[in-house]
């Protein structure tokens, strides 16, 4: 369908930048899959739920804001995974007046870390209001087979029948207590088919399962877990594994001496990306050939996870600075190329480094936003908003430092994007002018102009000052609602089939085809 090369690119020399491609658009393996509209999303880390929420007096507005920017630049609604590994160690404490306790120096018989009680579903209730479809975490590690079913049952009164995605049994089973992946699949499977027979009104099909850690290796993999029997009883809906490419401060990284070095060598190289991602390659070919009808999602993902200070300012600089916002969108854009079928973007608890934004103005976040964000934003936008036909994202051959993307909606090209994975760092070199690339676009017949929408910054290492089509988002400016405080999308003419569009290092481009 879309096996005709639509459009050929060719870099044109400027400034720094010396070299010339040419990119054609052939179809390829899984990426012929269509990419859900829905393919952007969010988690929480399920004790932080409340601050996001809000309370029936005051519902924080900010986060539902922030929710409904992404709603409505991908035509479909957000789902939002609500989980991790300290919720898989936290029962239900009904007499329990706080919404979390922690419980840890009680040593517990269930042997759980915290407790929630009424006020914490409450919370899951308010946010039925946002545009959002939500999948559930009931713990496996920590209590009884009832503990797990009470859990579950809470979570889906709570959340409106028709939102309800999927119900998580554990997290992170790779990281737990369970001596080998079939002990898990045993727990697992005696675990959720209590839920099943306890909640008569749900779908057998109703589980997210696996939900494997960034770091699982053999024979923590899917399709070990497959064979051990995990779906024997046909009821898993979505496969999850986590995702968080740089660990700074920790292990061989530690310490980090060098954040523009260190940015530059994983982040903002593809290669490293691809390389890195070796495993969730894998587990979507499985699935495409032993399960074509179980999806692979991104339970969790960020840019990594910090060792010892986790606030440093060398690990803001490079968990979510511009440069860290331009491998989210590579990295988005990447997933969505190679079949998998969405993204739970880690919004985490107030104080993580990586996440995209706070619940509101925290003490070294007074915008509640970091620079991730907007990469995230950046996501939504290329695929598109028009729900009427599928959309299918192919990843282009460009050079080390361009990386380009093409995406359709059905038969017809509608975005291109161009990201410049060069770090750009004006403190290194104070008054040189930022390395940029002219990119020739030649684009198909009937498209006579281009919108161009920008991401960028005013350098690499920035954390603050980023936008996105001349768009910021903010506590205090906005409310979260985008407000407009750099220049407009520039729309640019086409002559003669073609257009040139120029992307400066640690910058990224959307081109948006115009009939």
């Amino acid at each position: 369908m879309l096996g005709l090369p639509l459009f050929l690119l060719s870099s044109l020399t400027s400034f720094a930048y010396c070299d010339s491609l040419t990119i054609s658009a052939p179809i390829t393996g899984p990426s012929s899959k269509p990419v859900p509209n829905s393919f952007v999303g969010l988690g929480i880390d399920g004790l932080s739920l409340p601050e996001y929420a809000g309370n029936d007096s005051q519902p924080n507005s900010f986060f539902g804001n922030l929710v409904s920017t992404i709603v409505n630049r991908s035509g479909s609604e957000v789902f939002l995974r609500i989980g991790g590994t300290k919720l898989d160690h936290t029962l239900y404490n009904a007499s329990q007046t706080k919404a979390v306790q922690n419980v840890m120096s009680e040593n517990l018989p269930s042997g759980a870390n915290y407790t929630v009680g009424p006020l914490w579903f409450n919370a899951l209730k308010l946010l039925q209001e946002l545009p959002m479809n939500f999948i559930f975490q009931a713990p496996i590690s920590v209590g009884t087979i009832q503990d797990t079913v009470t859990f579950a049952r809470l979570g889906v009164e709570a959340i409106n029948s028709t939102k309800l995605q999927a119900i998580e049994i554990g997290n992170e089973p790779d990281l737990s207590d369970f001596g080998s992946p079939q002990d898990y699949v045993n727990s697992w499977r005696q675990r959720a088919g209590n839920v099943s027979t306890n909640l008569t009104n749900l779908p057998n099909n109703i589980y997210q399962g696996l939900s494997l850690s960034s770091g699982a290796s053999s024979p923590w993999n899917v399709s070990t877990i497959f064979h051990d029997g995990i779906d024997k009883n046909n009821s898993i809906k979505t496969v999850s594994h986590h995702f968080y490419e740089v660990y700074p401060g920790r292990g061989k990284s530690q310490p980090v001496a060098n954040a523009s070095q260190y940015l530059q060598t994983t982040l903002l190289n593809h290669t490293y990306t691809v390389s890195v991602m070796s495993g969730l390659d894998s587990a979507v070919t499985f699935l495409a050939n032993e399960h074509p009808d179980i999806p692979l999602i991104i339970g969790e993902m960020g840019s990594g996870l910090a060792g010892g200070n986790n606030n440093a300012t060398a690990t803001k600089k490079i968990l979510s600075s511009l440069g860290t916002a331009v491998w989210t969108l590579d990295f988005h854009l990447y997933c969505m190329s190679i079949g998998i079928a969405g993204i739970s973007n880690q919004v985490g608890a107030p104080g993580w480094s990586f996440a995209p934004f706070a619940p509101g103005p925290v003490d070294d976040l007074p915008s509640g936003i970091r620079p991730t964000w907007y990469g995230i934003v950046a996501a939504a936008d290329f695929l598109g908003h028009d729900v009427e036909k599928p959309k299918y994202v192919i990843s282009l051959n460009a050079s080390e430092d361009v990386i380009a993307y093409a995406a359709y909606q059905g038969d017809d090209l509608s975005s291109i994007a161009l990201l410049n994975m060069k770090l750009w760092d004006p403190t290194i070199n104070p008054g040189t002018l930022r390395p940029n690339t002219t990119v020739q676009l030649d684009v198909p017949s009937g498209v006579s102009s281009v919108l161009v929408k920008r991401l960028t910054g005013p350098g690499g290492l920035s954390l603050d000052n980023v936008t996105w089509g001349g768009e910021s988002w903010g506590y205090h400016c906005g409310e979260g609602r985008p407000v407009q405080t750099g220049p407009v999308p520039e729309t640019l003419q086409v002559e003669s089939g073609a257009v040139n569009v120029t992307v400066g290092a640690t910058e990224a481009v959307v081109v948006s085809m115009e009939s």
